[in-house]
């Protein structure tokens, strides 16, 4: 009889015990135009906890992969737009983690963040304002009120620049009715962050039109914004900040 060894033996019981059945799960948004989807999985005993890969798609493209464990991001998750090269960030049991690069529209790296040291290192193209930026704006205070006030450090965005542009280069659709009623303009629009630097809302501060600020509302929701969270007096604080987004026209030949 051929003896098999006892640590074998447990690791394959400790292994089928911490097994989880999940179930598949997609979630589909908006029209032929501005379609997106997300499929993942969920625990089959507990539908609200993400536990294997995720993936998000804009249109046809693959945007967003990554895996979760037990409704926590526990992978390297790659973030792609109009065939950028992907951007990675790091997490550990929900937490960031590691060297985060950012990637231009040309495949170069943009700028990076260090979670050990907490140094942003930027190259000689970036914009390396970072988190100065946004060092005056709206806290939320003891009383769940936002109030203005001065930050030491301000919300420092995650994403390269180029990531963005060609995320509305894929992504934002001019609304017929705009389009039709030749409308444009600049929606700002609220983007509420959390101590954790996560987004928690986002609402609209300055309308330009109801079409406008509708499809300005739905890019910002989809973008997968995250933060390195604003400091007061050396803690983390909840934000908000105001970013723009504009519509512009091209009528008769003209820029509008």
């Amino acid at each position: 009889m051929k003896h098999i060894p006892l640590s074998l033996i447990l690791s394959v019981i400790v292994s089928t015990a911490c097994a989880q059945e999940t179930i598949k799960t997609e979630l589909v948004t908006g029209d032929k135009y501005t379609k997106e989807k997300e499929v993942f999985y969920v625990l089959k005993d507990n539908d609200t906890v993400r536990h294997g890969q995720y993936k998000r798609y804009t249109g046809s493209s693959l945007t967003v992969s990554g895996w979760y464990n037990r409704g926590k991001k526990d992978s390297v998750w790659q973030y792609s737009f109009r065939n950028t090269t992907p951007s990675k960030r790091f997490y550990r049991d929900g937490n960031k983690t590691g060297v985060w690069k950012f990637i231009d529209r040309f495949g170069n790296v943009d700028w990076e963040y260090d979670f050990e040291t907490k140094q942003a290192t930027y190259s000689d193209k970036h914009n390396s304002k970072g988190d100065t930026l946004y060092t005056k704006g709206y806290v939320l205070d003891n009383n769940g009120s936002w109030v203005k006030g001065k930050l030491d450090k301000g919300p420092l965005a995650l994403y390269a620049e180029g990531e963005w542009l060609s995320f509305l280069q894929k992504t934002l659709r001019y609304p017929q009715e705009a389009m039709d009623n030749e409308e444009m303009g600049t929606v700002y629009v609220n983007v509420i962050i959390n101590q954790k630097g996560e987004t928690t809302g986002f609402e609209i501060e300055k309308s330009a039109t109801p079409a406008l600020d509708k499809e300005a509302l739905r890019v910002y929701n989809v973008f997968p914004f995250e933060f390195i969270p604003a400091e007061q007096n050396g803690q983390p604080v909840a934000v908000k900040i105001t970013l723009p987004l504009t519509f512009r026209l091209e009528i008769s030949g003209n820029k509008r």
